[in-house]
């Protein structure tokens, strides 16, 4: 099918949008393992090694901190992503909403058009409203996304926060070990506490391969979406 000046409209551009858009939201590409939060953990703002502080266990957040750093690289701006979610939620209303009005307009004034001429025109209007149809679907899909990537990011933090917490807490009761023994077991409590570590990072580090795989597996479908908006630049170029 050709539009104005030859341009050859785009076949179920909207349907390829739905497609994808009904892909993101059905949460295939999240790993089964990984939940979802609020986005508020990915700002919540806390030093998960100050109880050691606080228990005289100083001596020990050398050996803690790589995990308190891996956390602190998940932390983000959640009124920010939640900004951007929106953003593309309302642009997606906003295109349906001039989608309906158009088709409603074109209805309205070519119901008495009879021929080829009429037959034509609405032709092209029918590919114009796929092209508004697919435009507010893959932004509505985009925003589906960036929220819902938010939301596993955020659970991740969550997970990895509570690990560490978990962790403290094992090396504050070991430290009182120290304590009691007028610090004759320190040199076992160091062991302890880098054999715990060496476990723990290696618990949280397989929480962060989940992430970065749930996320690779979210990659394509933007890669999609981003197709449907090429073609319909290359439409409205034409």
């Amino acid at each position: 099918m050709t539009g104005p000046n030859g341009t050859r409209w785009p076949s179920g551009i909207a349907e390829s949008a739905a497609d994808v858009k009904t892909d993101i939201e059905n949460g295939s590409w999240l790993d089964s393992d990984l939940g979802a939060t609020g986005l508020e953990a990915l700002s919540f703002v806390t030093d998960p090694l100050a109880p050691l502080l606080s228990a005289g266990a100083a001596w020990l957040i050398e050996h803690v901190k790589p995990l308190s750093d891996a956390l602190d690289r998940l932390a983000g701006n959640a009124d920010l992503v939640a900004s951007h979610a929106a953003t593309w939620k309302d642009v997606a209303r906003a295109v349906e909403e001039v989608r309906v009005d158009y088709a409603q307009d074109v209805a309205t004034d070519t119901a008495g058009w009879a021929g080829q001429a009429g037959d034509a025109y609405r032709v092209v209007a029918r590919n114009n409203a796929e092209v508004l149809n697919g435009t507010s679907t893959a932004a509505d899909g985009f925003g589906s996304a960036v929220g819902m990537a938010g939301l596993v990011v955020a659970a991740v933090r969550e997970v990895v926060r509570d690990l560490i917490a978990d962790l403290v807490g094992r090396l504050i009761s070991w430290t009182a070990e120290v304590a009691l023994t007028l610090g004759l077991v320190t040199p076992v409590v160091v062991a302890q506490a880098s054999a715990a570590v060496a476990r723990w990072g290696a618990k949280i580090g397989d929480v962060l391969k989940k992430l970065v795989r749930t996320i690779g597996r979210l990659i394509p479908q933007l890669r999609k979406l981003s197709d449907v908006f090429d073609k319909i630049r290359n439409v409205l170029a034409g």
